[in-house]
Formats: structure tokens, C-alpha cells, sequence
């Protein structure tokens, strides 16, 4: 499948906004039903665990150990907790079933590398919306010029801690999950505010009137699960943002066209390191990425280049 054909099996929903953060649904009239499990169902089990890669470990890769007879959907940007520091995924990875994989992830926890457990444990949030895009697009470049899937690992740190100090987040090891337990019960307001719509594959983003970007996904049910983590992501962005105009909303018409715009991109096609393809995507002023398995778009994602000019 395309990027354009997933896009055009797409409709846009009634806009819903709260404080400074509007949300575009986006609805698929034939969703399918999903053949994986998430992050947070297979850490659930006793069947599926994600460690250092070895004793001594290592900054840029986590080992996913798969045992489960089901594929697990890993997202770009879900954090994990524990071992010898906190990380986020660099990108979004099918992990087939009973298998054993390295994976690539940054550093979200820049003064840990201390053993605090043997395995990850998952989080309620993702990499906040505007350190994710630089990720995707430090992705996708080093994807295309060196054959790797890392971040530039010390912009990942910058971006912590400048937010941290914008948000008056202290944290002795310098971790993004004290900027997000600092803000829980706005970010919970957030994400109780959010309505699901029967089909909701996704939504479009938007800060302070202006798209910020873009999480879609194959079938409804992913999207359910998914949500929280990726509102909570935009929305600590918001908290930050200036306080909400008279017209917050972003018009279907913009949203349309920012769809249209990704429809055009041009894509660059990897093997995944687990099942399906990586489909890296750019346009004039956005970056993106697509996980495709079996001819089927599973996760889109895209951001505005000027993401970071919200403010």
C-alpha cells in the first residue's frame, strides 16, 4: 500500500480542541482488525521482555525478547523505564514473533547508567512532540547517509534539558520522566478531555492554531491504545505554548492540506529490522516516517519542520 492509498482511505472527523491543543480525528471506513500485540500487552506477559544487551550494556540498543507467538508493535518515541537508564525508541519496529533483536533507541536519562532493574518496564507517555520530530528527521538522515538508525544523541539531551528547564523540571539524572510527573495532572486533564470516535485510526495535532503533526495507524484498536501516550506527547508541548487565541483551531482545509502534502512525499524505502519495510518520508517543510508489513500501512507519522517555532 502507498502512502497516498492509506491517506485516501481516510476522512477527517469533527475537531475537538482543549486549552491550546486541537485534535483532527481521523477516520478509516474499513479498519482492519490487528494480527499484534502493542508494547504495553506483550510487557504484560511473562513472554516478552526488553533488556540491556548485555551486563555492560549499551547507550544506543536495547535487546527485545520476543517469546510470544504474535508480532509486537514497537512505536517511535514510547519510552521505557528501568535498567541502566531510561530510553525511547527511534523508531517504529515489527518484532515477529519468537525472536531476539536488537533495537535502536536514544537516551532519555542523560545522568544514570546505573542498574536499577533486569528488565524495562513501560511508560503512560512517549518523547514529547517536538523532540520526536528532530529524532525522525536525525533518523531518516542517518538511514540514508550512513546505513544506521541512531539519533544524534547529544540534540536528544540538549532537548530534555532545555525543556526541563522551561518547565522548572528538576531531576537528579536529568530525566524526561520528571518533566511529565511534573505536569501529570494537566497532562491527565488532557487526555480525559480526548473523545474517541467509532473508526478513529488516528488524528492530526495542532498547537496554538498551527499543525504540529501526524499519528495514524492501521486499524482503530491501536490507535485506542496508543492515544494517551501521544496526547500526553503533544499536549506537553502545548502546556508550554502561549496562552490559547480567540480561533484555536486549525480548519479542516489546512488539515486537508497538510494530508495532501504528505500524500506527495518523497519516500525512501528500507527493510525494517523486524517485518515489513521502513518508508522514510520528506517534503518541502515536513519529515516523516511509515512502518509497512505485508503491503499494509501499520503506523504513519509525520511532523512540521517548524514544530519547534510553536511557542
Amino acid at each position: 500500500m502507498s502512502i497516498k492509498s492509506f491517506i485516501d482511505g481516510l476522512h477527517i472527523g469533527p475537531a475537538w480542541s482543549h486549552d491550546n491543543l486541537a485534535v483532527h480525528p481521523l477516520i478509516a471506513a474499513a479498519a482492519g482488525k490487528r494480527a499484534y500485540l502493542t508494547l504495553d500487552e506483550a510487557l504484560a506477559t511473562q513472554s516478552f521482555r526488553v533488556s540491556e544487551i548485555s551486563k555492560s550494556g549499551s547507550v544506543p540498543e536495547l535487546k527485545v525478547h520476543n517469546n510470544l507467538s504474535q508480532p509486537v508493535l514497537l512505536l517511535d518515541g514510547e519510552a521505557l523505564v528501568g535498567a541502566k537508564q531510561n530510553r525511547v525508541l527511534n523508531l517504529s519496529i515489527m518484532v515477529p514473533a519468537q525472536t531476539e533483536m536488537n533495537i535502536p533507541v536514544s537516551c532519555v536519562e542523560a545522568g544514570r547508567w546505573r542498574h536499577v532493574s533486569d528488565r524495562f518496564a513501560a511508560t503512560d507517555h512517549a518523547y514529547f512532540a517536538r523532540g520526536r520530530a528532530r529524532k525522525v528527521a536525525q533518523v531518516s538522515y542517518a538511514m540514508r547517509e550512513f546505513g544506521s538508525r541512531s539519533s544524534d544523541q547529544a540534540d536528544v539531551w540538549g532537548e530534555i534539558a532545555a525543556k526541563s528547564a522551561r518547565m522548572s523540571a528538576r531531576s537528579p539524572t536529568a530525566a524526561m520522566s520528571a518533566i511529565y510527573e511534573g505536569s501529570q495532572e494537566p497532562l491527565d486533564d488532557f487526555v480525559r478531555a480526548m473523545p474517541r470516535q467509532q473508526g478513529q485510526v488516528g488524528a492530526v495535532f495542532s498547537i496554538h492554531g498551527r499543525i504540529a503533526g501526524i499519528d495514524a495507524f492501521d486499524c482503530a484498536d491501536t490507535f485506542v491504545k496508543a492515544a494517551p501516550k501521544l496526547m500526553r506527547s503533544y499536549a506537553l508541548d502545548a502546556l508550554e505554548t502561549a496562552p490559547p487565541s480567540v480561533n484555536n483551531e486549525t480548519d479542516s482545509d489546512t488539515v486537508r492540506a497538510f494530508l495532501a502534502d504528505i500524500e506527495g512525499a518523497n519516500v525512501t524505502r528500507f527493510k525494517a529490522l523486524g517485518l515489513g519495510d521502513d518508508l522514510r518520508l520528506k517534503g518541502r517543510d515536513f519529515t516523516g516516517a511509515a512502518l509497512e508489513v505485508s503491503g499494509h500501512i501499520v503506523h504513519l507519522v509525520s511532523f512540521r519542520d517548524g514544530l519547534h517555532e510553536i511557542h
